[in-house]
């Protein structure tokens, strides 16, 4: 087998061989039909004197050169081996005496010919300025410029690459205007501008790696401040449940109190506030200051002591979220201090201010819409009642001014901060005015004084009927019922359903849905409130109909 490779590579150089013998007889032929052939003579006497063809003598004077290509190769193979250019041919020495007298004329050609490339050459490199390639792109910045396209001509028989439209019929205008060289001319200034574009093309994607680097950067810096948070916050939970697990123990055995809770929950609150809102330690708080609430506050009795638990009370409310510490205050705190405000009497005679200020010291503790929702149910409605009283029994003004503003002078600067304090006040210093001016004074509150008669009334003719229904009576006739249970028959009357809301509080009272009004029973002063939007207003019973129909007629 290598035996009959070499024979067949002997084979294939005897082949070569002879073609470039071949061909080199050809290129003779040609020689010999160039130098005497009747191809010659006949450019002879056309004026052809030597050197290329042309007006300007601008055709190739070399034969095309012979590429040898491999055995079934294609055109567009790239290993090609290029044979020698033959010698050019040289014209023999013959009609000396023709050749010398047409010399002088060409050689004066040649010479007007040279002169004017040599005054475009001189231009040239008057003109020809080098760019650094930051030069070049500061340049193109400021003409704000994009970046130089490639545009690909095949119009002809060979691929052209161009920069521009403008430069498509470049070489065709050259060779108008008669420009030495167009070719060369032509591909120079597209290699200076491919290089260009090359330059710009290579300063946007160093501009784009740039930027890329940056977001990269800034996307490291991100992760790195996140993983840094990200220990921080396991750092504060490692030290929370420590805080928490010494409380536990605490509590376990027993030697939990609620001054040693309230540091513990204050300092967390403190030094890890986020972390406290996170984990709702308020809540974990609550669960272990419940019980020692209820031991502390066992048996107290707020009229023999009212300043019990007040400190100890006054301390974490910082540490309880604002509805927690609400639910704590209404449920425990609020009905107390009702109580003693419901028993607490205005005598500008002989005035005794000792349940007020039990009230009052809890102004700062109790949230400030739950202690003016007091304010004016259980004491502004005594003290305008004895200020009208007063004004009506033709008084000394001075004292009567003198009471006004010590009572005013009385209550915190939280308090006369609300707007509902200021009207209550501002109401009994316009009866002061009435009374001055020799005006009648109006009794504020008359109006619901009405309703509450008439609720009286009415709830009389319901205790009638709801015992007739019931069938129960006394030795009068009339059987002795609640405030509550009047208030149901009423619904049964009228086909409502009359139930409680679990869970649902106002003020310290059970709220009921009457049909679909929400109510609440003060079984006290024998009064039902019911809501109105955001706010509570007295109401009789026939109201508390028309008001359930009013809610229907909203819903049809």
């Amino acid at each position: 087998m290598r035996r009959e490779r070499e024979r067949e590579r002997e084979k294939l150089e005897k082949k070569r061989g002879q073609r470039q013998s071949s061909d080199q007889d050809g290129f003779g032929n040609a020689g010999k039909f160039y130098n005497n052939g009747i191809g010659m003579k006949l450019l002879e006497k056309m004026g052809y004197r030597g050197g290329g063809l042309g007006k300007n003598e601008q055709g190739i004077v070399a034969p095309i050169e012979v590429k040898m290509r491999a055995k079934n190769s294609g055109i567009g193979f790239s290993d090609a081996r290029e044979a020698p250019p033959p010698p050019l041919p040289v014209l023999q020495q013959q009609n000396k005496s023709t050749v010398g007298a047409v010399q002088p004329a060409a050689s004066r050609t040649k010479e007007r010919l040279w002169s004017k490339q040599s005054r475009l050459k001189k231009k040239k490199k008057e003109e020809e300025v080098y760019v650094t390639a930051e030069e070049l792109l500061a340049s193109k910045q400021e003409q704000n410029l994009e970046v130089v396209q490639k545009v690909y001509d095949m119009r002809g028989p060979q691929v052209r690459v161009y920069t521009n439209l403008s430069d498509l019929n470049a070489e065709e205008k050259a060779k108008e205007e008669d420009v030495p060289m167009p070719e060369l001319q032509h591909n120079i200034g597209l290699l200076v501008r491919l290089a260009e574009a090359d330059i710009q093309e290579i300063d946007r994607d160093l501009r784009r790696e740039r930027e890329t680097a940056l977001s990269l950067k800034k996307e490291k810096d991100k992760l790195e401040s996140e993983a840094a948070f990200q220990k921080r916050q396991l750092d504060n939970m490692e030290e929370i449940m420590s805080v928490l697990d010494q409380v536990d123990e605490e509590s376990t055995s027993g030697t939990l109190t609620l001054d040693f809770l309230a540091t513990c929950f204050s300092d967390l609150h403190k030094r890890y506030a986020d972390s406290y809102k996170l984990c709702n330690l308020s809540c974990i708080a609550c669960s272990y200051a419940l019980p020692l609430f209820i031991t502390v506050f066992q048996g107290w009795d707020p009229l023999r002591n009212p300043s019990h638990g007040l400190e100890l009370v006054s301390t974490w409310k910082t540490v309880f979220d604002a509805v927690s510490w609400e639910q704590l205050m209404l449920q425990f705190i609020v009905p107390k201090l009702q109580l003693v405000l419901q028993e607490f009497e205005v005598n500008p005679a002989s005035q005794k201010l000792d349940q007020f200020f039990w009230v009052i010291k809890w102004a700062s503790v109790i949230p400030i819409h739950i202690m003016v929702d007091m304010m004016e149910k259980f004491f502004f409605p005594k003290w305008l009642e004895v200020l009208n009283h007063w004004l009506c029994s033709n008084p000394n003004f001075e004292e009567v001014m003198k009471w006004y503003n010590g009572w005013k002078e009385l209550i915190p600067e939280e308090l006369l901060a609300n707007e509902s304090i200021r009207f209550q006040i501002n109401r009994g210093l316009d009866m002061m005015s009435q009374a001055v001016d020799g005006m009648e004074v109006f009794q504020p509150g008359l109006k619901e004084q009405r309703q509450y008669e008439a609720q009286q009334k009415a709830a009389t003719y319901a205790q009638q009927q709801a015992a007739a229904a019931l069938g129960g009576a006394n030795a009068d006739g009339v059987h002795d019922l609640s405030l509550k249970e009047v208030i149901e028959a009423h619904a049964q009357h009228h086909g409502l359903l009359f139930k409680i809301k679990p869970g649902r509080m106002h003020n310290g009272y059970q709220i009921y849905g009457f049909g679909n009004v929400s109510i609440i029973i003060d079984s006290l002063h024998q009064k039902v409130y019911a809501q109105h939007e955001e706010t509570w207003s007295l109401e009789s019973l026939q109201g508390l109909l028309e008001l359930h129909n009013k809610s229907l007629g909203k819903r049809h």
